[in-house]
């Protein structure tokens, strides 16, 4: 037997709280191969797919939301081990209207990591009708070249009215 409950509005007005929940917006782009980042260049994730999508836009630059909001995001770049690699590791989700960058939602730094390591973050941010969430790197290493290991993720989900 499936669960199904209902709660009552103020304007007495039944409310399936299933059926909203299951239609509620949320997307996780995944990367399932590894990505280039040259060393002192700020790079945008390309995304390969989805776990899941519902009632929001995927592209493989990022998310773009259907309404304003308040969303749950969390966002996770794995990076691989490189032996003698020194260097900053810089994980930052961004907002879009259009092509314009309306800033950073956070900025996550590793410095000098010894090994296989993992930029995670997770949160809520304001998202406008329309904006798009996109997932950057940056590194610095001194071994030049680093590709981003398969398994970035980036997830946004509705959570409240603004």
């Amino acid at each position: 037997m499936a669960f199904k409950e209902t709660a009552q509005k103020p304007s007495s007005h039944k409310h399936d709280l299933t059926t909203d929940v299951v239609n509620l917006p949320t997307c996780q782009a995944k990367r399932t191969t590894t990505q280039n980042i040259s060393s002192n260049t700020f790079t945008y994730l390309d995304f390969n797919g989805t776990n899941w999508q519902k009632s929001i836009t995927y592209e493989t630059t990022g998310i773009t939301v259907p309404k304003d909001g308040i969303y749950l995001i969390h966002a996770q770049v794995p990076w691989p081990f490189v032996s003698g690699q020194s260097g900053t590791k810089v994980m930052e989700v961004h907002l879009f209207t259009g092509s314009t960058d309306n800033g950073i939602v956070v900025q996550d730094e590793l410095y000098n990591p010894g090994g296989l390591f993992l930029n995670n973050w997770h949160g809520m941010a304001k998202v406008n009708k329309g904006q798009k969430v996109r997932l950057g790197v940056f590194q610095n290493s001194s071994t030049g070249t680093i590709a981003v290991s398969a398994g970035a993720q980036l997830t946004v989900s509705w959570y409240c009215e603004q």
